[in-house]
This record gives C-alpha cells, sequence and structure tokens, in this order.
C-alpha cells in the first residue's frame, strides 16, 4: 500500500540517486514499470499473485525488446525462509494490501474498508538464494558486475523478513525503499523502531520517511541510501 513511490522521491532530488539496476519486491501490477525503464541495468519484478503478475508480463512484453536491460518477473515470495508452500492472504483491492501477515483480524482491513478475498499458497525464497542463480543468468548476458544497486520492497507488513533473507544481496545496494507499519495493523509486523535499527546496523542511513493515515498515522514509506554512497 506504498503512498510514496521511488519515483517521488527521486524527482524530489535526483541528483541524490545514481540508480543502475532495479529489483521490486511486492510489485503488484509494476505501476512504475515506465519510471524504472529510464534507468540502465536490469530490472527484476517479484509479485506472488499470479494473475497479477501476469499483468506485469503483458504490460512489459513488447517493451523489452526494446531495451538493452533485462526484465524478469517472478511468481515468488520473498522473506527469510525458502518454503515451498506458505499462505498468503489475498486483499480485496486489486491484491494491494495482500500480506503473508494478518491484516484482516487486526483492524487495519476494517479501517480502510479492504477485505480478504482469499488465501493462497504460493512459494518463497530467500532473495539472496534466489540471486545465486539469476546473477550467473545475467553474467551469459553480459551485465556488469553488481547488476542492481536500487531495492524496493512492499510487502505489507514482511519486509523486514525480506531483508533478513537478503542480507548478501544489500551489499551491493546503494538505495532501499521500504514501507513500515504502527503497531498491530498487521499482526506480527516489526514496528518502525524495529526494522529501522536492522536497516542501520546494514549500512544504510535513513534519508526520509514520510507517513499515512490521518492524525493517527498507520503506515509509512521510507527511502534509505548506503551510507558510503
Amino acid at each position: 500500500m506504498a503512498s510514496t513511490t521511488l519515483e517521488s522521491y527521486y524527482t524530489a532530488a535526483p541528483d541524490n540517486y545514481n540508480i543502475n539496476g532495479i529489483i521490486h519486491v511486492g510489485a503488484n501490477e509494476a505501476e512504475e514499470f515506465n519510471f524504472y525503464d529510464r534507468f540502465p541495468g536490469p530490472k527484476l519484478y517479484f509479485e506472488p499473485i499470479p494473475n497479477v503478475a501476469q499483468k506485469i508480463k503483458n504490460k512489459i512484453g513488447d517493451k523489452v525488446q526494446h531495451t538493452d536491460c533485462p526484465v524478469t518477473v517472478e511468481v515468488l515470495a520473498c522473506g527469510s525462509q525458502n518454503l515451498d508452500e506458505i499462505t498468503l492472504h489475498v486483499s480485496s483491492n486489486a491484491g494491494n494490501s495482500s500480506s503473508i501477515l494478518d491484516g484482516r483480524n487486526s483492524g487495519h482491513f476494517a479501517r480502510f474498508g479492504i477485505a480478504t478475498e482469499s488465501d493462497i499458497q504460493v512459494k518463497m525464497v530467500r532473495l539472496d538464494t534466489y540471486m545465486e542463480t539469476h546473477l550467473r543468468y545475467l553474467e551469459r548476458l553480459g551485465a556488469s558486475s553488481p547488476p542492481y544497486n536500487t531495492l524496493v520492497i512492499d510487502t505489507e507488513g514482511y519486509d523486514l523478513e525480506v531483508l533478513k533473507g537478503a542480507e548478501i544481496t544489500l551489499k551491493s545496494i546503494n538505495y532501499l525503499m521500504v514501507e513500515s507499519w504502527a503497531d498491530n495493523f498487521f499482526i506480527g509486523a516489526p514496528t518502525f523502531d524495529e526494522q529501522n535499527s536492522w536497516i542501520l546496523a546494514h549500512g544504510f542511513e535513513l534519508v526520509k520517511s514520510d507517513w499515512f493515515g490521518g492524525e493517527t498515522p498507520s503506515f509509512g514509506n521510507q527511502i534509505y541510501r548506503r551510507a558510503s554512497v
């Protein structure tokens, strides 16, 4: 449910970002595809809902033929474990609030008029595990190394679990955008302080934090930059 996009952060301060290769976990319909396509390097989208991932594939099909940068769409969830099956709660708002975590019983869905449409079983991978094979594929294509320096995560309360499965991948990431939630909006979601502390401990600095939800903010987006950049 990201309300601030990477494009909005970039537009506000383009000199702050030297984007080269983008990974987007929880891509939904890849609304930012045209923006991402402006930058060099490959693009990698993860979207675990099959019919939503197909919309990404349909959207980018012809355009991929006219770019020097490979675009990959994976129908997978990302997390801190490799699991053949895990339950994803699919939301009624075109899948935008779908999560591994429970939003229906936390009060979050009721507040925003969202329902859980269905539960589906999806495959989960650690980003580090996936990248072992993916990077060899890009190397055969002649991609530069490291091929990605930007990571966007929008997984409705599960962002920290994605990060925990991506500690090796993060070493080559210069720009990181995540979403955070106030207490109990997704059952089991970390607080902002917990997630922020983990990210800072892995070599990033917080550039900007935005919060949404009226007088009692319920969720926010944060953009980080590697401290050495």
